[in-house]
Order: C-alpha cells, then structure tokens, then sequence
C-alpha cells in the first residue's frame, strides 16, 4: 500500500512538469476580429465630443427672483466685483435667475461660493451645463 502512495506521488510529480497550461518562454498574439462599422461608430463619437460647446458641471447662482431690473443689478454688482468671471442672466418663467462661473466639479464651484458668499447672499451652487473650456 505504501509503495503504490510512492509511485503514485512520484508519478503525479513527473506528470507536472510536462502539463502546463501556457509556456513561459513564448510570446503570444491576439488577433481581433470586427466589423469596420465599429471603427466608423467610434469616430463619429470622438467627432460629436469634440464638437460639443456645453458639458454638464456647475454654476453658482447669485440671484434669483420675478424683478429683472433687480436681476440686472445683481448681475452688473458682480461684474463689477468680479470682472474674471463669466456671468449668466436666465429667464425661466417666472422667474430671472444670474449664475456665474463654469465648473467641471461640485468642489471647484464650492470654492467659488466661498469666495463670494460674503457679497450676495442669497447664494447657492446648481447643476448646470457649462461652457467647454
């Protein structure tokens, strides 16, 4: 019994070096196969990217209210103020509505808002699309 456990753990170990699954010493290569329409599709998508003016991000909304001559002094305060900055008036019935600033992020409009919360007050952060930098 104990010869045949020998034999067989000596057979099992032999049996290993010549059972591998991939060879070490040789480089493979992976050829693909796909339809020329994917390489169509692809461009089209990096065409329309980089065509596009707006993006999704955020604004930071300084004024909001039914009076457009409030609007336009709110919005002229700031450029004042600010003169850097790219400032926005918005008309959504019934309602004007002034946002400044283009940010890709939450964090970099946040910023923004700490910066100017002192000058207006009524001021928050909105998802707004924004213009491509």
């Amino acid at each position: 019994m104990f010869k045949k456990l020998i034999i067989g753990f000596l057979f099992s170990v032999l049996m290993l070096n010549y059972c591998f699954a991939q060879s070490n010493d040789k480089e493979g290569s992976v050829k693909i196969i796909q339809s020329p329409q994917i390489d169509s599709l692809v461009q089209q998508h990096i065409e329309y990217n980089f065509n596009k003016t707006k993006l999704p991000g955020y604004r930071v909304q300084i004024y909001f209210g039914n009076q457009r001559s409030k609007a336009n002094d709110a919005k002229e305060d700031f450029m004042k103020k600010y003169p850097d900055e790219e400032v926005y008036l918005l008309y959504q019935q019934p309602n004007y509505k002034v946002r400044v600033g283009d940010f890709k992020t939450r964090l970099e409009a946040y910023r923004y808002y700490r910066k100017i919360y002192g000058d207006f007050s009524t001021t928050f952060i909105v998802k707004d699309e924004i213009k491509k930098r």
